[in-house]
């Protein structure tokens, strides 16, 4: 699936542009669609981390989706 988004008027490294970001990956993910899902989840949380810290209950929360998402698509992969 390819996505095409317009540019954030705030900015790609924006907190809100990574909230966007992760809530698009959380819904293909919901959708089953790891493989698309995570690098999404990996952007958002490279902005967060970035904007906000790696402390910052925000970040963990993508964390913790992209670890997921990550063990659901290896899963898949190796059917």
């Amino acid at each position: 699936m390819t996505l095409v988004r317009p540019p954030s008027p705030l900015g790609a490294a924006h907190v809100d542009t990574a909230a966007a970001i992760s809530n698009l990956a959380a819904l293909l993910f919901e959708q089953g669609s790891y493989d698309d899902a995570c690098p999404l989840f990996q952007r958002a949380y490279d902005i967060k981390v970035a904007a906000l810290g790696a402390a910052d209950p925000s970040t963990a929360r993508t964390h913790k989706w992209l670890v997921t998402a990550t063990k659901h698509l290896e899963r898949e992969q190796q059917k």
